[in-house]
C-alpha cells in the first residue's frame, strides 16, 4: 500500500528533492519485498586521441581489432 500511496503522490510532486526521496523509497519497498533482482549494465568510457583512428559501431560497439594510428 504504500509503494501505490507514494507512487501517486509522486506523479504530482514538483520539488525534487521530494521526488528523489520517493522513488529511492520505492526502490527500497521493491528491493524489501524479495520480488526484485535489480541489474546495471555498468560504465563504458569513451575516449579520444588524435593518435588513432576508431572504430566505432553507430550502437556504441567497439571493435578493438580495427583501430589504426591516425
Amino acid at each position: 500500500q504504500e509503494f501505490t500511496d507514494l507512487h501517486k503522490k509522486l506523479l504530482t510532486e514538483r520539488a525534487d528533492a521530494n521526488r528523489d526521496a520517493g522513488y529511492k523509497r520505492m526502490q527500497d519497498l521493491m528491493d524489501e519485498s524479495g520480488a526484485y533482482v535489480f541489474i546495471t549494465h555498468g560504465v563504458n568510457a569513451a575516449l579520444y586521441s588524435d593518435k588513432i583512428q576508431p572504430a566505432v559501431l553507430p550502437d556504441g560497439r567497439v571493435l578493438l581489432h580495427l583501430f589504426k594510428p591516425a
